[in-house]
């Protein structure tokens, strides 16, 4: 009997031993996944919020420029208003993709509040030369970046920057 116990056992052993490495692997293995897809989100957050931004400047500067188109109606106003072009459209379309991929909901509504400001300059442009909107509404313009990109960069765990008011915005 003896001796087909201790066999029984080496070979139990064995059996045990790979299963448990087997599993350990696994979990090894899925545990680098998960960093690497949370890496790649984190990425691809970034990417977004990044053009974004560039993409609402963009729009603000079209809309402050002497070579704007003014609107009657549209998607940005129902009174007149300056026409962001392409930009306006792309920043349209990365708010969206903000709102998808967005972990905080004061991501979201950071975003928003850009979007916003931004139409309150193409609403006001039509009755100001060129580079002549009131100073308010593009510190509010600013402003709105700002808080945009402090709550992206606290989404995205980047510690925070001190803008000074010597520094560009």
């Amino acid at each position: 009997m003896s001796g087909i116990v201790e066999p029984l056992i080496a070979s139990l052993g064995t059996l045990v031993g790979v299963a448990a490495g087997g599993i350990l692997a696994n979990r090894a293995q899925t545990v680098t996944w998960q960093r690497q897809e949370a890496g790649r989100e984190r990425d691809t957050r970034q990417s977004i919020y990044a053009r974004f931004i560039s993409s609402a400047r963009e729009w603000r500067a079209v809309v402050q420029s002497d070579q704007v188109v003014v609107r009657e109606g549209g998607n940005v106003a129902r009174g007149r208003h300056a026409d962001g072009g392409p930009a306006q459209v792309e920043t349209l379309k990365l708010q969206i993709e903000i709102r998808l991929v967005a972990r905080h909901r004061e991501t979201v509504d950071r975003a928003a509040e850009v979007v916003d400001a931004i139409r309150q300059v193409a609403k006001a442009r039509p009755g100001h030369d060129p580079g002549q909107i009131p100073d308010i509404l593009i510190a509010a313009c600013r402003q709105a970046e700002r808080d945009f990109l402090d709550s992206a960069r606290a989404e995205l765990g980047i510690p925070p920057v001190d803008a000074g008011p010597g520094q560009p915005s």
